[in-house]
């Protein structure tokens, strides 16, 4: 049964989860992970931590078999935009820590987690490197990586997209842009002219560290594992002028 969100228990299972990984973070089953998948250890747990309650609506104590599966094979490659590196290490981090919750009692089935995230390890990375499993916000950041363009520049995403729809290049950028649109009944210039996410390495940033949106909030608490194209709803204003909209 999914939960109703709540954003008090939304920080609950955020606090709940750090509190695990930092005793996780000092134990055996993490020094034999590999130094790599050390550096995606925060950022992953963090994320399907945030996804299992923002998606399945569920906390950890009800973490099960079919909700991690759609999580890890589904929302996460569709959500995330990182490196393969990150994709890598999500089976094996998320499977030494689901033992680690295993030895200590904190739940109940999480030696099922564990042995049932192994064999995911590859359908992971599939699915995060294939084009037609990415969503709007990870296509148009993909996009502009290809393209050479400053995600984070609004004016410059701004001319790329409108450049990209007065051509009428069929990309994969132009469909998700168009289902959204569909989906939302918004026009593109309702969509070009909203702030955008900042695209930044995972791994370069501390789950402790301030949020690069400028919330002044902690990132873990704050835009882990958001879509980089949602509203910033700390900022005071979504219209830009001109001149903001200058490279």
């Amino acid at each position: 049964m999914v939960n109703e969100y709540s954003d008090q228990e939304h920080e609950e299972t955020t606090d709940k989860v750090e509190e695990w990984y930092n005793e996780f973070e000092r134990s055996e089953l993490f020094s034999t992970l590999s130094s790599r998948n050390q550096e995606s250890a925060g950022f992953v747990i963090q994320c399907f931590s945030k996804y299992m309650y923002d998606y399945q609506g569920a906390t950890p104590d009800q973490w099960n078999v079919g909700d991690m599966k759609e999580v890890c094979l589904n929302v996460m490659p569709r959500k995330i935009t990182a490196d393969d590196d990150t994709f890598e290490a999500v089976a094996p981090v998320l499977e030494s820590f689901f033992l680690f919750l295993s030895q200590t009692d904190r739940i109940a089935n999480a030696k099922k987690l564990a042995e049932k995230v192994a064999p995911l390890a590859s359908t992971i990375v599939q699915n995060a490197s294939d084009p037609n499993n990415w969503g709007m916000a990870k296509s148009m950041a993909m996009m502009a990586e290809k393209e050479g363009v400053n995600f984070t520049n609004v004016g410059a995403m701004n001319r790329l997209l409108l450049e990209k729809n007065r051509n009428g290049e069929n990309t994969l950028v132009d469909n998700a842009v168009d289902r959204m649109l569909a989906d939302a009944n918004l026009r593109l210039p309702d969509i070009l002219g909203r702030r955008m996410i900042p695209i930044t390495n995972p791994n370069k940033i501390g789950v402790n560290a301030k949020c690069p949106c400028g919330s002044g909030k902690k990132y873990k608490k704050c835009c882990i594992g958001k879509d980089i194209s949602e509203l910033n709803s700390n900022q005071k204003s979504l219209d830009y002028n001109n001149d903001e909209h200058q490279d």
